[in-house]
């Protein structure tokens, strides 16, 4: 096995840290859709996955230099095959409607949606948990398995649509092996399903 690759202790230290970080925010009594508590938790979630990766030296793995920005093209161009995909599921399974549910769309909030968060749940659920089955499991095990706990970090009612898009996201960055293709397609999905709830709103 490739030392150089994430290890059970590196996947038992981040669930720690994850445990611990979400502890210290609940002592806060923040509202958990408090954008800074957001903010806070990507960025330290970030940083605590990128030292993990640079003491193991898979950054290059992840980020392929000069194939990046034509695999970011790439990406771009199956982006309307999955968000079509995913919106298809989301008609055959629409998730359940919150009334009361308004998001107050400020520049924080837009940044946390469509850049910070994308590119630190890729970070985690593709660049880092994937890795770690993947190199333990079947490759198809390993996306199942990893697309199921992404689901579930989200909520229950929209499982079958987050579901469906983890599992492409997983599959695309299979496709390229570049974590900027997942990154560059879930802010895509991202902005656009922001898009159409502005607009619904109107």
């Amino acid at each position: 096995m490739n030392d150089n690759g994430v290890r059970f202790l590196d996947l038992i230290f981040f669930i720690l840290f994850q445990l611990s970080l979400g502890a210290v925010i609940h002592v806060s009594k923040s509202e958990i859709v408090d954008p800074t508590m957001w903010l806070i938790w990507y960025l330290c979630s970030i940083c605590f996955i990128l030292l993990i990766a640079h003491r193991r030296r898979i950054l290059r793995s992840w980020f392929k230099g000069r194939e990046t920005v034509g695999d970011i093209l790439w990406a771009m161009k199956m982006f309307p095959i999955l968000f079509l995909t995913v919106m298809a599921i989301s008609f055959i399974f629409p998730p359940e409607r919150t009334e009361n549910l308004q998001l107050n769309l400020d520049a924080m909030t837009i940044l946390i949606l469509v850049v910070i968060g994308p590119f630190g749940e890729e970070l985690i659920f593709r660049g880092f948990l994937y890795e770690y089955m993947r190199q333990r499991l079947k490759k198809e095990t390993a996306i199942i398995f990893t697309s199921l706990i992404f689901a579930l970090f989200h909520p229950i009612s929209s499982f079958p649509v987050v579901m469906t898009l983890a599992v492409m996201l997983n599959f695309l960055y299979e496709m390229r092996d570049n974590i900027m293709v997942p990154v560059v397609l879930h802010s895509l999905n991202n902005l656009v399903v922001l898009i159409l709830y502005e607009i619904s709103r109107r």
